[in-house]
């Protein structure tokens, strides 16, 4: 994985060298802090709900569906805050969670040196379906991850230095991922909403490993390219 002096060459490489002014750190900082109090309000709620129905060693539990509506409704509840996408399905006594959720990170190994280590975002996917009799079954897989280094590229980068514009670029990172394993690629640049692009690395026990945010300039016809020179 990159460390950060291999993600200021990797943008000198792309013609983007300038170093990022503290303003837009601070912006990545920022937005990183929401989603982490979100994505830890809305984990503690989910263990609370989920708990008790979890399968044991050698039983599980068969949760009414009164208990499995219940779980249907909380659930929906649960902060908007780096939720990406959720579908929550409750019919005829079974019930489906499908999220895509931000969530707070850190890349590195557990041999590397605390100042090697970044600070970052992980998009992670959440399955949930239970339908008893059969016991509760559940997935959790991280996608993407974003180092504060690209998240800040991508607000100084980008159109407008808001979060909502960060975000809405964010939510191509969980196809993008599930695409690149589907491929297998290695090396990816995906296209942001705004018009810009997210470069990366996919590893095999990490998904996407995004390095940096490229920015977008025109070209004929007034649309919006990434910019690789």
């Amino acid at each position: 994985m990159p460390t950060a002096t291999e993600l200021e060459l990797f943008d000198q490489h792309h013609g983007q060298a300038q170093r990022i002014p503290t303003q837009y750190r601070g912006l990545a900082k920022s937005l990183r802090a929401k989603i982490v109090q979100s994505s830890t309000t809305a984990d503690d709620a989910a263990e609370r709900l989920l708990a008790p129905i979890r399968p044991g060693e050698a039983w599980y539990p068969v949760p009414t569906r009164k208990r499995l509506e219940f779980i249907a409704q909380t659930w929906r509840a649960f902060p908007p805050c780096g939720r990406l996408n959720s579908v929550v399905r409750y019919d005829k006594g079974k019930l489906e969670i499908g999220e895509l959720r931000l969530v707070g990170s850190v890349i590195g190994g557990l041999d590397w040196n605390e100042d090697e280590r970044e600070l970052s975002l992980a998009v992670r996917l959440t399955e949930i379906v239970c339908k008893p009799p059969e016991a509760l079954r559940e997935r959790t897989l991280i996608l993407s991850t974003v180092g504060l280094h690209a998240l800040a590229r991508c607000y100084q980068r980008g159109l407008d230095h808001s979060d909502q514009r960060v975000l809405a670029d964010l939510t191509v990172l969980a196809r993008a991922a599930l695409e690149a394993i589907r491929d297998g690629d290695q090396e990816v640049r995906i296209p942001a909403p705004s018009g810009g692009a997210w470069v990366g690395q996919r590893y095999p026990d990490s998904g996407l490993i995004i390095r940096t945010f490229l920015a977008a300039r025109p070209v004929t016809g007034g649309s919006r390219q990434a910019e690789v020179s």
